[in-house]
Protein backbone atom coordinates (compact mmCIF):
# COMPACT_ATOMS: atom_id res chain seq x y z
CA UNK A 1 0.00 0.00 0.00
CA UNK A 2 1.67 3.39 -0.92
CA UNK A 3 2.28 5.28 2.51
CA UNK A 4 0.06 8.44 3.57
CA UNK A 5 2.89 10.37 3.84
CA UNK A 6 3.56 9.93 0.02
CA UNK A 7 0.39 11.15 -0.69
CA UNK A 8 0.44 14.31 1.57
CA UNK A 9 0.94 17.95 -0.37
CA UNK A 10 3.49 19.12 1.84
CA UNK A 11 6.07 16.53 2.44
CA UNK A 12 9.25 18.83 1.49
CA UNK A 13 12.07 16.86 -0.18
CA UNK A 14 15.11 15.70 1.94
CA UNK A 15 12.96 16.07 5.15
CA UNK A 16 15.11 13.19 6.67
CA UNK A 17 18.27 15.46 6.36
CA UNK A 18 16.55 18.54 7.34
CA UNK A 19 15.22 17.07 10.50
CA UNK A 20 18.11 15.66 11.54
CA UNK A 21 20.26 18.90 11.02
CA UNK A 22 17.29 21.25 12.65
CA UNK A 23 17.05 18.42 15.49
CA UNK A 24 20.47 18.89 16.67
CA UNK A 25 20.48 22.81 16.38
CA UNK A 26 17.15 22.95 18.42
CA UNK A 27 18.93 20.22 21.34
CA UNK A 28 21.78 22.69 21.50
CA UNK A 29 19.20 25.93 22.32
CA UNK A 30 17.58 24.06 24.39
CA UNK A 31 20.64 23.40 26.64
CA UNK A 32 21.19 27.40 26.20
CA UNK A 33 17.47 27.79 27.54
CA UNK A 34 18.04 25.05 30.46
CA UNK A 35 20.38 27.47 32.12
CA UNK A 36 18.37 30.35 32.65
CA UNK A 37 15.87 28.25 34.21
CA UNK A 38 15.17 29.32 37.95
CA UNK A 39 14.85 27.21 41.14
CA UNK A 40 11.24 28.70 41.79
CA UNK A 41 10.17 27.92 38.04
CA UNK A 42 11.02 24.18 38.16
CA UNK A 43 8.97 24.18 41.53
CA UNK A 44 6.10 25.84 39.88
CA UNK A 45 6.31 23.20 37.44
CA UNK A 46 6.64 20.54 39.62
CA UNK A 47 3.58 21.87 41.49
CA UNK A 48 1.27 22.31 38.91
CA UNK A 49 2.19 18.28 37.63
CA UNK A 50 1.07 17.44 41.41
CA UNK A 51 4.91 16.54 42.01
CA UNK A 52 6.06 19.22 44.57
CA UNK A 53 5.47 17.96 48.57
CA UNK A 54 6.24 20.23 51.25
CA UNK A 55 9.07 21.70 48.80
CA UNK A 56 10.74 18.59 47.48
CA UNK A 57 10.74 16.85 44.18
CA UNK A 58 8.36 13.74 44.28
CA UNK A 59 8.74 11.78 40.98
CA UNK A 60 7.32 8.46 40.11
CA UNK A 61 9.99 7.72 37.76
CA UNK A 62 13.17 9.32 36.39
CA UNK A 63 10.96 10.68 33.05
CA UNK A 64 8.70 12.74 35.43
CA UNK A 65 12.35 15.04 35.83
CA UNK A 66 11.71 15.91 32.09
CA UNK A 67 8.07 16.25 32.49
CA UNK A 68 8.88 19.00 34.89
CA UNK A 69 11.86 20.50 33.21
CA UNK A 70 9.27 21.08 29.92
CA UNK A 71 6.69 22.83 32.16
CA UNK A 72 9.29 25.01 33.11
CA UNK A 73 10.26 25.92 29.73
CA UNK A 74 6.59 25.60 28.94
CA UNK A 75 4.16 25.65 31.10
CA UNK A 76 5.09 28.03 33.69
CA UNK A 77 4.08 31.99 32.69
CA UNK A 78 4.90 35.01 33.96
CA UNK A 79 3.79 38.32 33.20
CA UNK A 80 2.84 36.69 30.11
CA UNK A 81 5.84 34.79 28.85
CA UNK A 82 7.29 31.68 29.44
CA UNK A 83 10.85 30.94 29.82
CA UNK A 84 11.27 30.12 26.01
CA UNK A 85 9.52 33.35 25.14
CA UNK A 86 11.66 35.59 27.42
CA UNK A 87 14.66 33.60 26.77
CA UNK A 88 13.73 35.14 23.02
CA UNK A 89 13.31 39.08 24.25
CA UNK A 90 16.70 38.87 26.20
CA UNK A 91 18.90 36.91 23.74
CA UNK A 92 18.28 38.09 20.23
CA UNK A 93 19.98 36.18 18.26
CA UNK A 94 22.53 36.79 15.39
CA UNK A 95 22.37 33.57 13.81
CA UNK A 96 19.09 33.63 11.03
CA UNK A 97 18.92 29.59 11.81
CA UNK A 98 18.84 29.72 15.30
CA UNK A 99 16.53 32.99 15.40
CA UNK A 100 13.98 31.01 13.46
CA UNK A 101 14.40 27.93 15.71
CA UNK A 102 13.79 29.85 18.90
CA UNK A 103 11.22 32.25 17.14
CA UNK A 104 9.45 28.86 16.27
CA UNK A 105 9.39 27.18 19.94
CA UNK A 106 8.19 29.93 21.27
CA UNK A 107 5.35 29.19 19.74
CA UNK A 108 5.06 26.20 19.93
CA UNK A 109 1.41 23.98 20.54
CA UNK A 110 0.27 21.39 23.17
CA UNK A 111 -1.60 19.46 21.31
CA UNK A 112 -2.88 15.03 21.06
CA UNK A 113 -2.29 13.79 17.37
CA UNK A 114 -3.24 10.11 16.81
CA UNK A 115 -0.92 8.57 14.45
CA UNK A 116 -2.19 7.44 10.90
CA UNK A 117 0.73 6.04 8.96
CA UNK A 118 4.22 6.51 8.71
CA UNK A 119 7.66 6.61 6.25
CA UNK A 120 10.85 5.81 8.13
CA UNK A 121 13.04 6.12 4.98
CA UNK A 122 12.28 10.10 5.49
CA UNK A 123 11.69 10.14 9.19
CA UNK A 124 7.93 11.62 8.53
CA UNK A 125 4.91 10.41 10.27
CA UNK A 126 1.19 11.74 9.40
CA UNK A 127 -1.01 12.23 12.09
CA UNK A 128 -4.80 13.67 13.32
CA UNK A 129 -4.51 16.71 15.57
CA UNK A 130 -7.16 16.07 17.91
CA UNK A 131 -7.47 19.00 19.32
CA UNK A 132 -7.92 21.16 15.79
CA UNK A 133 -11.07 18.84 14.24
CA UNK A 134 -8.77 15.53 13.47
CA UNK A 135 -6.99 18.21 10.34
CA UNK A 136 -3.79 16.29 9.43
CA UNK A 137 -0.09 17.46 10.26
CA UNK A 138 2.77 15.85 9.00
CA UNK A 139 5.70 14.91 11.98
CA UNK A 140 9.15 14.39 11.48
CA UNK A 141 10.50 12.15 14.23
CA UNK A 142 12.92 9.24 13.66
CA UNK A 143 12.00 6.86 16.45
CA UNK A 144 8.30 7.28 16.23
CA UNK A 145 8.19 7.23 12.05
CA UNK A 146 10.22 3.74 12.81
CA UNK A 147 8.19 2.16 15.03
CA UNK A 148 4.82 3.98 16.24
CA UNK A 149 2.21 2.05 15.08
CA UNK A 150 -1.23 3.62 13.80
CA UNK A 151 -3.67 4.81 16.03
CA UNK A 152 -1.15 5.52 18.86
CA UNK A 153 -2.28 8.54 20.83
CA UNK A 154 0.39 10.84 21.40
CA UNK A 155 0.64 13.63 23.70
CA UNK A 156 3.05 16.26 22.66
CA UNK A 157 4.63 19.88 22.11
CA UNK A 158 5.13 20.90 18.39
CA UNK A 159 6.80 23.62 16.60
CA UNK A 160 7.05 24.22 12.86
CA UNK A 161 9.91 24.99 10.52
CA UNK A 162 10.12 24.15 6.64
CA UNK A 163 6.78 22.80 5.86
CA UNK A 164 6.64 20.03 8.70
CA UNK A 165 6.50 20.02 12.45
CA UNK A 166 8.87 18.59 15.51
CA UNK A 167 8.50 17.57 19.01
CA UNK A 168 10.07 20.22 21.89
CA UNK A 169 10.25 18.70 25.08
CA UNK A 170 7.28 17.52 26.21
CA UNK A 171 5.95 13.63 24.69
CA UNK A 172 4.31 10.36 25.29
CA UNK A 173 2.20 8.12 24.17
CA UNK A 174 -1.39 7.64 25.54
CA UNK A 175 -2.28 3.49 26.00
CA UNK A 176 -5.30 2.14 24.81
CA UNK A 177 -6.26 1.51 28.41
CA UNK A 178 -7.20 5.32 28.90
CA UNK A 179 -9.55 5.10 26.52
CA UNK A 180 -10.60 7.17 23.64
CA UNK A 181 -13.81 7.61 25.36
CA UNK A 182 -12.38 9.66 28.54
CA UNK A 183 -9.92 11.19 26.55
CA UNK A 184 -12.64 13.19 24.24
CA UNK A 185 -14.69 13.78 27.67
CA UNK A 186 -11.63 15.63 28.72
CA UNK A 187 -10.85 17.55 25.25
CA UNK A 188 -14.18 18.53 25.30
CA UNK A 189 -15.51 19.57 28.44
CA UNK A 190 -11.74 21.63 28.65
CA UNK A 191 -13.08 23.24 25.12
CA UNK A 192 -9.95 22.55 23.98
CA UNK A 193 -10.12 23.45 20.05
CA UNK A 194 -10.86 27.13 21.47
CA UNK A 195 -7.64 26.79 24.11
CA UNK A 196 -5.39 26.37 20.61
CA UNK A 197 -7.07 28.68 18.53
CA UNK A 198 -6.88 31.32 20.65
CA UNK A 199 -3.45 33.02 21.50
CA UNK A 200 -4.89 34.87 24.74
CA UNK A 201 -5.31 31.79 25.92
CA UNK A 202 -1.66 30.37 25.59
CA UNK A 203 -0.81 30.10 29.30
CA UNK A 204 -4.11 28.20 30.08
CA UNK A 205 -3.20 26.06 27.25
CA UNK A 206 0.36 25.35 28.00
CA UNK A 207 -0.16 25.48 31.68
CA UNK A 208 -3.22 23.98 33.23
CA UNK A 209 -4.74 22.28 30.74
CA UNK A 210 -1.39 20.47 29.71
CA UNK A 211 -0.72 19.57 33.11
CA UNK A 212 -4.46 18.09 33.47
CA UNK A 213 -3.93 15.90 30.49
CA UNK A 214 -0.46 14.53 31.85
CA UNK A 215 -1.70 13.78 34.92
CA UNK A 216 -4.42 11.89 34.07
CA UNK A 217 -3.08 10.09 31.25
CA UNK A 218 0.19 10.17 31.66
CA UNK A 219 2.06 6.34 31.64
CA UNK A 220 2.70 4.27 34.68
CA UNK A 221 6.10 3.27 35.33
CA UNK A 222 5.28 -0.06 33.93
CA UNK A 223 3.68 1.22 30.78
CA UNK A 224 6.96 3.24 30.26
CA UNK A 225 8.85 -0.42 30.65
CA UNK A 226 7.02 -2.51 28.59
CA UNK A 227 6.67 0.67 26.14
CA UNK A 228 10.80 1.45 26.07
CA UNK A 229 11.27 -1.98 24.52
CA UNK A 230 9.14 -1.58 21.33
CA UNK A 231 11.04 2.43 21.17
CA UNK A 232 7.66 3.77 20.13
CA UNK A 233 6.68 5.44 23.43
CA UNK A 234 7.60 9.48 22.36
CA UNK A 235 9.38 11.39 20.35
CA UNK A 236 12.76 11.96 20.58
CA UNK A 237 14.05 13.54 24.24
CA UNK A 238 15.51 16.52 23.47
CA UNK A 239 16.57 17.96 26.83
CA UNK A 240 18.68 16.94 29.91
CA UNK A 241 17.68 16.59 33.40
CA UNK A 242 18.50 19.53 35.99
CA UNK A 243 20.77 18.01 38.69
CA UNK A 244 18.53 20.17 41.35
CA UNK A 245 15.60 17.52 40.36
CA UNK A 246 18.01 14.83 40.49
CA UNK A 247 19.62 15.68 44.00
CA UNK A 248 16.29 16.73 45.79
CA UNK A 249 13.56 14.82 44.08
CA UNK A 250 12.07 11.95 46.78
CA UNK A 251 11.50 8.16 45.15
CA UNK A 252 7.89 7.16 46.12
CA UNK A 253 9.16 3.62 47.57
CA UNK A 254 11.78 5.31 49.77
CA UNK A 255 11.98 5.76 53.54
CA UNK A 256 9.41 8.96 54.43
CA UNK A 257 12.14 11.71 56.06
CA UNK A 258 9.32 12.42 58.66
CA UNK A 259 10.75 9.41 60.33
CA UNK A 260 7.88 7.39 60.59
CA UNK A 261 9.71 4.12 58.75
CA UNK A 262 6.78 3.86 56.22
CA UNK A 263 7.30 4.40 52.97
CA UNK A 264 6.94 7.53 51.52
CA UNK A 265 3.98 6.67 49.12
CA UNK A 266 2.29 5.58 51.95
CA UNK A 267 2.90 8.12 54.17
CA UNK A 268 3.70 11.93 53.71
CA UNK A 269 3.81 11.43 49.95
CA UNK A 270 -0.29 10.35 49.63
Amino acid sequence: MTPVVEQFADVPPGLAARYKHLRYASKQLNQDIMKTVDNETLRSAADMLGMLVDGVFVTNTEWDADLILDFALHGVFTDGENSVQRYRRAHPQSDPERRRILDAKAEAIFTLTRVVDTYAPECALVAEDLLMDNQRILIADKSLSSAAPPGLILCTRLFTLDGFWMSTGLGFSLFAGNGDAALRKFIDAADARVLRSSPARREELHGAFAAGIVKVFRPSAQELENARSHSALAPEPESERFELLQSERVERNAPCSCGSGKKYKKCCGR
